[in-house]
């Protein structure tokens, strides 16, 4: 799964922009946010990268969306967690595990 932080900025003129919301609005895989001026937070949601990269591309060419801007990525596995990446060998292997910090003192 792909779930991706976008900000678009709308059009000025008033009418484009509700068409441009209304549109938005419609479909399945975006989840609005509260409108502030002219921008408007979008959360994007898909099965996969690639159809995450096809509704970003259509969204950059929609009328009413003056800019696109990305502002976070995330990609998990249907489980949530991270997905299984290659090595250079091409093996899968997991992604790596954070330790917690360790506590430390300063001298």
């Amino acid at each position: 799964m792909t779930t991706s932080g976008l900000v678009l900025t709308l059009a000025a003129d008033e009418i484009v922009r509700q068409r441009c919301m209304d549109r938005l609005a419609a479909h399945d895989d975006l989840e609005l946010g509260p409108a502030e001026g002219l921008r408007l937070p979008v959360v994007l949601t898909t099965a996969d990268a690639e159809h995450s990269e096809r509704v970003t591309r259509a969204l950059r060419e929609l009328p009413g969306v003056d800019h696109l801007d990305i502002v976070f990525v995330g990609l998990t596995d249907g489980d949530g967690s991270p997905p299984a990446r290659a090595d250079r060998a091409g093996a899968a292997r997991t992604a790596p595990s954070v330790s917690p910090p360790q506590e430390r003192t300063l001298p």
